[in-house]
């Protein structure tokens, strides 16, 4: 900018000397003053100017950041989507109590087992099955691992009670502890014994899932599963069961 200036002031100073020759005098003693002209005009013009450069510039760069930061959102967007949502064709897993209805006070007397069983409803193996340990007031469920669970398929997850207290023995199975518990509190009455219940699996190419559902007992209708939820897990929080 500078340059062009110089180089104005130059062209008219000539033009002035050739077109009006008595100036020549007047013009030949100005020419120190172009450099001090091309200066100021230079100053002035940026002083001008650099609201609006500041401003374009951050404008600019917040444009940039603000694309960058909506593909970011879109792409985690789509990857949230993709591990929340649950498809026909994951692994489906949920437990089930088989047998007939417990009699009361099923622990004095009844040398039948009563296994917990898993059940696979979807369309892909669900592998490394497991329940969380579930601890009531009178002892606490602990539950092994099922390693591989074909679809359609049926097993038995290895299940062990620990009570809190030596004077109530022959509870040995998850459905006679809860049992109990429904006797030794105030749901004997009227109501059932509610135990929520969280199942994780994962299917063969490392998709982690986890059913969440309860557990209920009562005298007249036994126990039985209700409020099934499955759902995916995000990678960094399977839990370890």
């Amino acid at each position: 900018m500078a340059d062009y200036i110089a180089g104005a002031c130059s062209v008219l100073a000539a033009c002035a000397v050739h077109f009006v020759p008595r100036w020549e005098y007047s013009v030949t003693h100005s020419l120190w003053a172009t450099p001090v002209i091309a200066l100021t005009a230079v100053s002035l013009f940026r002083i001008g100017m650099s609201p609006y450069w500041v401003y374009k510039d951050a404008e600019r760069s917040g444009r940039d950041k603000e694309l960058v930061l909506r593909q970011k959102i879109d792409a985690l967007g789509a990857e949230i989507a993709e591990l929340t949502s649950l498809r026909d064709e994951y692994p489906h897993v949920v437990v089930k109590f088989m047998g007939e209805r417990l009699k009361f006070d099923a622990k004095n007397g009844w040398p039948e087992e009563r296994p917990v069983y898993v059940v696979n409803s979807g369309k892909q193996e669900a592998l490394d099955v497991r329940i969380g340990v579930i601890r009531m007031k009178l002892g606490e469920v602990t539950f092994g691992e099922v390693s591989s669970l074909p679809p359609n398929a049926t097993d038995i997850i290895p299940a062990t009670v620990t009570m809190f207290r030596d004077d109530i023995p022959g509870v040995h199975a998850f459905e006679i502890l809860l049992q109990m518990e429904w006797a030794t509190g105030d749901r004997y009455l009227n109501g059932e014994e509610v135990v929520p219940l969280t199942i994780t699996y994962r299917n063969h190419v490392g998709l982690e899932f986890a059913t969440d559902l309860v557990v209920a007992y009562s005298l007249t209708v036994g126990t039985r599963v209700r409020n099934i939820n499955y759902r995916a897990l995000p990678r960094d929080r399977f839990a370890s069961c």
